[in-house]
């Protein structure tokens, strides 16, 4: 590959950098240990959202006949029957290298947990029924939502870390594949603020490259001290917000930058503020809890407001007035 004048093309960079194959993926020796052969059962992917769930099922499902159901969109009975079924009694017209036909096909549950009981108990009798000749793969964030009965018929893969080690080693590896990206394409950083943005996201590696597109659509050179979900720099505005209120210059200079994408603002003042006051000042964390009170009540306000950026406004009103206190 080239680049040129930080270009690149115009693709979602998600897709674009999604492993292919099992040794491009960002995971642990025991998951692939579990996966070195191939699907030989049924398997479980459990784990926080973007740690690599759905590329893992769609680098094993390649060779298979599959079918793919999103449970947040297909979520009840008349889904596993009118899809579902038809498919596993249906004819597979795919062949093998030899030309024979594949014995074996795939369903692929995605978001498996947002499935309705019906849904579960019915498919607890169709993988007895299709033992021999459907493999299923269920991808989901919260395991506790499945039953355990549909639980015990998979091989449970956990693609979180499990202990501080497993954490470590997945942050180096994430490390090392940003820094190979941002070269790509051009954007400047230094080992702390490379670890900042990594850890601000870990282990969601699809908001990372998220917002490493964001940047590079913005134009940035180099990563922020404080970054946002956008690529944004968040500094000012906490800057802003830690400064003496002065409502007209902070209503105008806000509007610029947030009325399009307040609910954004509110969000990075809850993830992100708080430990940028205990950083910058430390004198300011017993007021830590009356700003997360604060920060709680508006997001809330957040669901019943008809403006959203009057709501952004009145959050920084009040942390300024907390703090100036």
């Amino acid at each position: 590959m080239q680049s040129t004048d930080n270009k690149v093309a115009p693709k979602l960079w998600t897709e674009a950098l999604r492993p292919k194959k099992l040794d491009e993926l960002l995971t642990f020796p025991r998951v692939k240990e579990i996966l070195k052969d191939g699907i030989t059962t049924n398997l479980f992917f459990c784990g926080s959202p973007g740690i690599g769930k759905s590329s893992v099922s769609r680098i094993l499902a390649k060779d298979y006949n599959t079918l793919e159901i999103n449970c947040s969109l297909e979520r009840g009975i008349d889904t596993l029957r009118e899809k579902i079924m038809s498919f596993c009694v249906s004819t597979d017209l795919t062949f093998d290298d030899d030309n024979s036909p594949k014995k074996i096909k795939l369903v692929q549950l995605e978001e498996a947990d947002n499935a309705t009981t019906d849904f579960y108990m019915a498919l607890r009798a169709l993988m007895e029924q299709f033992a021999n000749k459907v493999f299923f793969i269920c991808n989901l964030n919260h395991p506790e939502k499945v039953p355990d009965p549909i639980k015990s018929r998979f091989t449970i893969v956990d693609m979180d870390p499990r202990d501080k080690e497993e954490a470590d080693y997945l942050l180096e590896l994430y490390k090392a594949r940003i820094k190979q990206i941002l070269a790509y394409v051009k954007i400047a950083y230094t080992e702390e603020t490379l670890d900042r943005f990594v850890r601000r996201f870990f282990p969601d590696m699809r908001s990372i490259v998220k917002t490493m597109q964001a940047m590079h659509d913005r134009g940035c050179v180099e990563i922020p001290k404080d970054i946002s979900y956008d690529g944004s720099d968040l500094s000012p505005l906490f800057q802003l917000i830690a400064s003496k209120p002065d409502a007209w210059n902070n209503y105008q200079a806000l509007y610029l930058e947030y009325s399009a994408k307040p609910e954004t603002g509110i969000i990075e003042i809850g993830k992100s503020f708080p430990k940028w006051m205990h950083e910058n000042h430390p004198e300011w964390d017993v007021k830590i809890p009356t700003c997360l009170i604060a920060i709680a009540e508006h997001q809330g306000l957040m669901a019943q407001a008809a403006d959203h950026f009057v709501v952004f406004m009145s959050l920084v009103f009040k942390l300024q007035l907390i703090l100036n206190q």
